[in-house]
Parts: C-alpha cells; sequence; structure tokens
C-alpha cells in the first residue's frame, strides 16, 4: 500500500515557497482524510505556519493511506526535483512509508523519507484576536521590502483612525503606510511591534489579499485561502522599558 497524491507542478512549487518562510531543512505532510496538513515552526520559535492543501480543490487526485499517517522530505531535495520536471505537467506522489517517488510525465525521481520518529507536531496556538482586516500584500509588500535598509522591525497600529504601518529608526528615517478606512470594529486601538525580516518572508508566500488578525503585543495572524488554507503566526517583539 501508498499513499498517492497528484497535484499540479505549480501548487507544488508555491506550497514550498510558503513553508520555506520559516523552514528550510525538511517538511513534514500529514496525510488527513481531506488532504495534506502541514504545520512548521522555525528554530527560534518566533513564526510559525499551518496549512492546509484540500484534496478536492488543490489536488488532482488523492489516495491516503491509513498505515503511512506522515512522511517526512527534504526540502531542498524536492525543490530540485521539480526543476527536472515540465511545467504544464502533474506531478504524482507515490508514498510507501520508506521512499517517495515522484513521477511527471517521462521524468521520474525517488527521495527517501527521513525518518525522524517520535518527533511531536508543532502545536499551533489558538488565539482570540480581536482585531480583524483585511490587507493587499502586493500594495504594501515592496514598501516593507525596502524598509528593511531603515530598520529591523516596525510596528502596525489599528484603531478608530485606521490602520498605520511605520518603519522607523534612531536617526529619524521612517517608511510608513496609512489607510483611513482600515479600523478596529470595536474602537479600540490595538498596536504591536514585530521583526520586519520574518514579515517580508512571510508576505513573499502569501499574495494577494490576505486576512489579519491582532491584539496589542500578542502574535499576528497573517491568514490567506488561495490556493491553500494558510495562517501564518508571527510573534510580537517586545522591548523593555
Amino acid at each position: 500500500m501508498a499513499a498517492v497524491t497528484t497535484i499540479s507542478k505549480a501548487n507544488l512549487v508555491t506550497l514550498l515557497g510558503q513553508i520555506q518562510t520559516v523552514v528550510r531543512e525538511d517538511m513534514c505532510i500529514e496525510y488527513t482524510p481531506d488532504g495534506w496538513r502541514i504545520k512548521a515552526v522555525d528554530t527560534a520559535h518566533v513564526a510559525m505556519i499551518d496549512i492546509m492543501v484540500w484534496s478536492q480543490t488543490a489536488m488532482e487526485a488523492y489516495q491516503p493511506d491509513p498505515n503511512i499517517p506522515e512522511v517526512y522530505l527534504p526540502i531542498k531535495k524536492l525543490s530540485d526535483a521539480l526543476t527536472i520536471f515540465p511545467d504544464d505537467s502533474p506531478v504524482t506522489l507515490t508514498d510507501d512509508g520508506t521512499t517517495t517517488r515522484l513521477d511527471c510525465g517521462k521524468m521520474h525521481r525517488v527521495l527517501r523519507n527521513i525518518a525522524v520518529p517520535g518527533t511531536p507536531k508543532p502545536k499551533i496556538p489558538a488565539l482570540e484576536l480581536t482585531c480583524i482586516f483585511e490587507l493587499d500584500t502586493s500594495e504594501i509588500g515592496r514598501m516593507m521590502q525596502k524598509g528593511l535598509s531603515v530598520s529591523d522591525h516596525f510596528r502596525i497600529t489599528c484603531g478608530p483612525e485606521g490602520l498605520s504601518i511605520v518603519i522607523v529608526n534612531d536617526d529619524g528615517e521612517e517608511v510608513a503606510y496609512d489607510d483611513p478606512e482600515k479600523k478596529s470594529a470595536d474602537g479600540t486601538t490595538y498596536s504591536a511591534m514585530f521583526p520586519l525580516d520574518y514579515f517580508v518572508s512571510a508576505l513573499n508566500g502569501l499574495k494577494g489579499s490576505i486576512l489579519v488578525n491582532m491584539e496589542t503585543d500578542f502574535p499576528i495572524a497573517l491568514n490567506s485561502q488561495a490556493p491553500f488554507t494558510t495562517k501564518y503566526l508571527l510573534a510580537p517583539r517586545i522591548e523593555e522599558e
């Protein structure tokens, strides 16, 4: 028996891009009845990601095997394998519990699964984050990227006067974004500071419109529904008085 998945190369490339915003060594795919569930936490425990790849919407065919609940795959080897496959052909992954075979047209690649016995799955905390608003990543992505030359962190504030994202350094240099239309629903002002490089990395993996959940000095959650159901959590940067 084996777990068999057929998925487009484009979806696989997008998936790897999202996972690599958090980890770059290996990925764990959990074969659920409804598709792949992938959770990852970076070594510093600053960022984590939870991705659900639904079989009905993101895969061409899917057959899990209850005897193979999950697989650990080396991300770099998987990425390298995809580079030799034609872009317009689907990729079939067949996991027998020891190896994963990738078939794409006339091309084939076999990867040995990484044995990580007893490794606990990352736990994604259930947070009640009151402030919710939409954000267009294409609109602020370039600004945040260029902001890395100004500072290593930024502050995001949402309240009755709207949304504000500010990147500033001790020399008074500043990059800012303001949207007076995005107000907190309850009239409360919420504010938190975050590491900029992590946020930029997250935006590279989440394209288009995303839903943001935040609280004051709590982790921020970035949620996307296309092409996968994705939640990216980023811990705040707390400065001591």
